[in-house]
């Protein structure tokens, strides 16, 4: 879109699940069930923008955390996460560029909301990260990342691998830990145990099996094809 006017941040809040998850069954992060439901959500916004006579399209490919900030949708913290005040730092966030303005302008920096909210001498997600990749001064060290390596293809180090336990997708331990996100986590529930099935360990990692293919595509159904 090369006349681009105004952009939209768009945020979706999600409860995560508890950390309970049964024997055998890998854990996974209800951002990514919630993702693509979210995104089709904005996609059908899109649509009924076009059918206004305003050209829009869905756009993740942007620096969102850095613009949801300047939007005024929430602030950074330590572990280089955007937190809302409701909804902690289980947020979704997306992009919807536009050829027309269609309101006002918004940019946080006029405001005084992010001298109110400082992490201030509180260092808990840096204590309690088991591969230390959070920075002292804010931001994350990729390398020590447990989700940076989860679908990257590539060998985890022996320390990151340990640190992964049973997680498959996601790690949220930062968030978990973090004061900010206390209101979030109360009364947490699992998947269902019909979504779970397709989780198996047992299945996931028989590869012999003929049915192999269609748990692959079961998972995907749930989480993407991360």
């Amino acid at each position: 879109m090369p006349n681009i006017r105004q952009l939209l941040i768009l945020g979706r809040f999600h409860k995560p699940f508890s950390e309970c998850f049964p024997h055998l069954i890998p854990a996974y992060s209800s951002h990514y069930r919630e993702y693509p439901i979210g995104l089709r959500q904005a996609a059908s916004f899109v649509n009924w923008l076009n059918d206004m006579g305003i050209k829009a399209s869905v756009s993740t490919r942007l620096p969102l955390k850095i613009l949801a900030e300047k939007a005024g949708l929430g602030i950074f913290r330590r572990n280089s996460l955007i937190y809302s005040r409701s909804a902690g730092s289980f947020m979704i966030l997306y992009g919807i560029l536009l050829d027309t303005e269609i309101g006002p302008g918004y940019n946080a920096e006029n405001t005084d909301t992010q001298q109110q909210q400082t992490c201030g001498e509180c260092r808990v997600c840096i204590d309690k990260c088991p591969t230390g990749a959070i920075l002292s001064s804010g931001g994350i060290d990729l390398s020590k990342c447990i989700r940076n390596y989860m679908g990257s293809g590539c060998i985890a180090p022996v320390e990151i691998r340990d640190a992964y336990g049973v997680r498959l997708l996601g790690c949220e331990i930062c968030q978990r830990v973090c004061p900010y996100n206390d209101h979030v986590l109360q009364d947490l529930s699992l998947p269902s145990d019909e979504e779970l099935k397709p989780f198996s360990l047992v299945q996931l990692l028989d590869f012999t099996n003929p049915s192999h293919k269609k748990t692959r595509k079961d998972i995907a159904q749930v989480i993407g094809n991360n």
